[in-house]
């Protein structure tokens, strides 16, 4: 083995640690994320190919585990975020974000008119 192989082989070594750190992260990241985990994103994700992936079983086995979880913090994330909500609450969560915006503007008018008021008491008190 010449020099620079051994320099070449030290490189690729360093290389594939990155690599399987990524996958690591991606995963975890996935996870906390709440979304459902399987090799193409988690590969997609960490930037690395499938291949490399499928190569290393110990990466497979951590996916293979991590699936059921992501699967049920993925369906929770789904449904507490509306995507499965029937009609009737979609309504209803409709007509609280009206109300909520009918509120909002007229705190909006209320606190022009404030401003309006206050702009003439400082013009007033600058004016003497």
């Amino acid at each position: 083995m010449t020099n620079n192989s051994k320099h070449l082989i030290k490189y690729k070594k360093s290389e594939s640690l990155k690599k399987f750190k990524a996958v690591k992260e991606a995963i975890s990241y996935l996870l906390y994320c709440s979304e459902e985990i399987n090799i193409n994103k988690v590969a997609r994700k960490a930037q690395v190919s499938r291949t490399f992936i499928y190569e290393n079983p110990e990466l497979r086995t951590l996916i293979e585990s991590s699936k059921d979880a992501s699967k049920l913090k993925a369906e929770k994330k789904r449904i507490s975020s509306g995507r499965a909500r029937s009609d009737e609450s979609k309504m209803a969560i409709i007509s609280n974000l009206k109300r909520s915006l009918k509120d909002a503007n007229n705190q909006i008018i209320t606190l022009k008119t404030e401003n309006a008021k206050l702009r003439s008491y400082i013009s007033k008190i600058e004016d003497e």
